[in-house]
């Protein structure tokens, strides 16, 4: 697993909302978060701690904690179900509370969670009994499973994903001893008691550990679409219709995971299985190989010989340094309106966002956060000449905003692209504008992905060959936010122009790898690490570049 840069809904605001947080608005900053809160500062401190200490413990087994200042922070929205439900309900998650939601644009890569105050103390810490609360279950999981596909140079198998998350998700620690691999027995995974646990690695129903180890999609595809919720119908690969069960799912990818990564020299044997698999070997052949045990077995294992957790101290693990300063006075609805922006709506759904957006936004003429929130909303629906004006304004006072610095230059290079130009000024002169605007911003803030993604489209516009500027900022991007798809495909395009195959793959690996997202519920809809893997296959087989090209481009959408 090599270490790489972490940075780590389509949904829509009822314009009519009006529900507004009794809480102050808090901003957290750690050093791999940046964190937006309507919770209080003592719960906002917990789950900022409860991320932070999985990221060391994920580390201190598969990377380099020392390299937070060359990576992009991730952003979360950490917003009460109960200020601001008419968003809540209309942002794409799971039910379940604590649920770690992920989009991924060309705006960047950006978490919605929520919390539940019935399981949550209103005024005091998120607390950590002994059996793992399920508000942190799929918060863990989810950053696990991110943290996977950036830090990998290999295509996994998607079991491994699956069941990578549901390995850490019952991690817990107490100051600087961490609890890991403890059998999750929480109904966010259908799985009451332990016998019912047991239950499920043993009761023959399919999938079995044979047909999941074999990856198929149609299993892959229909369980996660199922988010969870029980049974589902699909067509197996010989072509009779099967039934998935989610809790089968979820117990034996978690078994396997757990298998593969409590072995000694657990890293370097998963990769002598993946060196078997990429060169043919079927999968059930390769883990018999590698492991010395069929894979058919694996439930009469765990009901003979129940796995334990581990429980390890990291005498290094301090509590990691957060700082909390209130949002503005402006936040008190954008804030919420932001992280639906954020989530990369559908055009068909972005329209009463950004209605709600400026209509909140007028109000501060003079506020940065409120007139940058503004113009992301005018860009984002095609009317990027009406957010010049404002941006001007707002550098003319802050002569160091790196935000409105990247929105002028997305602006203009917009205006550019579409043929269009202010008065009085050539196309040339737009997009040199533009470009400047952008490298201005790059330079206040290098570690902003969409800086640099729209920095390496302005630099490369118009070029026969793109120039090594265009090209290494493209690649920069994909560094720091490696699972977003448009960053990777941007790198990629230009790599394969410039010769360079083996580069542009690279960048696609942890999109294959990353946790699925499905845009809508059309079988036709392929997920992102579909058509990150469907690209990365065609790179295999010498397809032509053109033909990449045009694969490269066709990034699903969410419409």
């Amino acid at each position: 697993m090599k270490k790489s840069a972490i940075s780590l809904l389509a949904a829509s605001l009822i314009a009519s909302a009006t529900s507004v947080s009794a809480q102050p608005l808090l901003r957290a900053e750690s050093p791999h978060l940046v964190v937006y809160s309507s919770y209080n500062d003592a719960i906002t401190t917990s789950y900022v701690s409860q991320l932070e200490k999985l990221r060391y413990t994920l580390d201190a087994f598969y990377g380099d904690h020392d390299t937070a200042n060359a990576e992009q922070k991730l952003t979360i929205y950490l917003i009460d179900v109960l200020n601001y439900p008419a968003l809540l309900e209309r942002i794409r998650a799971t039910q379940y509370v604590g649920a770690f939601n992920l989009t991924e644009c060309a705006s960047g890569l950006s978490v919605r969670s929520t919390l539940n105050r019935d399981i949550v103390k209103v005024n005091g810490p998120i607390e950590h009994p002994t059996n793992v609360p399920h508000y942190l279950m799929p918060l863990n999981s989810g950053y696990a499973r991110l943290y996977l596909a950036n830090s990998s140079d290999r295509v996994f198998p998607r079991w491994l994903d699956s069941g990578f998350g549901t390995y850490y998700s019952t991690l817990l620690t107490d100051g600087q001893q961490v609890s890991i691999g403890t059998i999750p027995r929480d109904n966010v995974y259908g799985m009451g008691a332990l016998k019912q646990f047991g239950d499920y690695l043993t009761n023959g129903s399919w999938p079995d550990f044979d047909d999941i180890i074999k990856d198929g999609k149609d299993i892959f595809n229909q369980q996660q679409k199922s988010r969870g919720v029980g049974l589902v119908d699909v067509n197996s690969s010989d072509g009779t219709t099967q039934i998935v069960n989610n809790r089968i799912y979820y117990a034996k990818s978690w078994a396997l995971t757990y298998y593969v990564l409590s072995k000694p020299d657990s890293m370097q044997q998963l990769f002598n299985y993946l060196d078997l698999t990429d060169g043919g070997t079927q999968a059930p052949d390769a883990f018999s190989q590698t492991y010395g045990v069929k894979v058919t077995t694996m439930g009469r294992t765990y009901s003979s010989d129940k796995p334990q957790s581990d429980n390890l101290v990291f005498k290094d693990m301090a509590e990691p340094p957060i700082t909390l300063s209130p949002m503005p006075q402006s936040a008190e609805k954008l804030m919420y309106l932001a992280a639906a922006m954020d989530a990369c709506p559908a055009p068909s759904e972005q329209a009463p966002v950004v209605k709600a957006i400026l209509r909140e936004a007028a109000k501060y003429p003079n506020d940065s956060y409120a007139q940058n929130l503004a113009a992301s909303a005018l860009i984002a629906s095609g009317q990027a000449e009406q957010a010049i004006p404002a941006l001007r304004t707002i550098i003319a006072a802050s002569p160091d905003d790196a935000q409105a610095y990247l929105r002028l230059g997305q602006a203009l290079f917009d205006m550019a692209e579409h043929g269009k130009t202010e008065d009085g000024i050539t196309a040339s002169a737009q997009l040199d504008a533009a470009r400047a605007a952008l490298m201005r911003s790059y330079k206040l803030s290098p570690a902003n992905a969409e800086a640099l993604y729209s920095l390496s489209r302005a630099l490369a516009y118009g070029a026969a060959n793109a120039p090594e500027p265009a090209i290494q900022a493209g690649i920069e991007a994909a560094r720091l936010q490696p699972t977003v798809p448009q960053y990777a495909g941007n790198a990629a395009i230009l790599l394969l122009a410039a010769g360079r195959r083996d580069e542009a793959r690279t960048l696609l690996i942890p999109v294959a790898n990353g946790p699925a997202t499905f845009n809508n519920d059309s079988a036709k809809t392929l997920s992102f690490p579909e058509w990150a893997r469907a690209i990365i296959k065609a790179l295999d087989s010498g397809e032509a570049p053109e033909k990449l090209s045009a694969l490269l481009k066709d990034i699903p959408s969410g419409d």
